[in-house]
């Protein structure tokens, strides 16, 4: 019933439409983005909101649905290698999610620094992917997408530190996932859920120190390698530790 659904036909079309991309079907996501600006002419979507947004802006302004046009057309640009237009259009659904007016939950559910930041790293931009997840944690404490993107740029130019820091904090944020996250986006070429690695494992110290000091339990080895932790997360964030407080 387009009439009295459009918002969620639409959202449904975008985001196969993105689906299809990330898994390099450009065929197929260029055809549910035809049927996505079909389905936004849509007279039953003038003027609506949705607590503090338009669901739609016709003029590009402002709109939630307008955050997933520009998303799509990125994520398709990317994989067919228009790699210039494709960051153009990330970043103009970026500028476009922070122009959403406040709202509980966020009128654009899927983070668009999250595709922009991941791809960015995966085209080897890495000081541009770093700048994107900073701005993104600054806006997101502790966001779990983002530490992971930075953990990874870190890795690849040999800032071991920094990445095993980034880590065991990505660790920490991700102990209720159900499944460990292997990138910054799932979005990424070939990016599938994962078992947690050894670095990550080795965050547990964390809850396991906490746990000690509240029963009165005494576990040196733990507390020893959990201040290790904490004394490498504070040279990473300015003396701001954000592990074991």
């Amino acid at each position: 019933d387009t009439k009295t659904w459009p918002s969620v036909l639409v959202a449904t079309l975008c985001t196969r439409g993105v689906a299809y991309a990330a898994l390099g079907k450009v065929k197929e996501a260029r055809a549910e983005e035809d049927k996505f600006l079909q389905a936004v002419s849509n007279e039953s979507l003038r003027g609506r909101l949705i607590s503090n947004n338009l669901m739609y802006d016709p003029t590009g302004k402002c709109g939630i649905l307008n955050v997933g046009q520009k998303l799509l057309r990125g994520e398709i640009l990317y994989r067919e290698g228009r790699l210039e237009e494709a960051f153009a259009a990330l970043r103009q659904a970026v500028a476009a999610d922070d122009g959403l007016h406040y709202d509980e939950p966020w009128g654009w559910m899927q983070p668009t620094r999250h595709a922009l930041g991941a791809l960015l790293l995966e085209s080897k931009r890495f000081q541009e992917a770093k700048a994107v997840f900073e701005t993104d944690l600054a806006k997101w404490p502790r966001n779990l997408w983002s530490l992971k993107g930075l953990a990874e740029i870190a890795r690849i130019t040999g800032e071991s530190t920094k990445a095993e820091a980034y880590a065991r904090l990505a660790a920490e944020a991700s102990a209720r996932a159900d499944v460990s996250i292997g990138a910054a986006c799932l979005c990424a070429n070939g990016v599938k859920a994962e078992s947690p690695s050894s670095v990550e494992r080795q965050a547990e110290c964390c809850s396991s120190s906490k746990s000690n000091r509240i029963s009165g339990v005494s576990h040196p080895s733990s507390a020893t390698m959990c201040g290790t932790q904490q004394k490498e997360i504070e040279k990473l964030h300015g003396g701001n530790s954000s592990c074991c407080h």
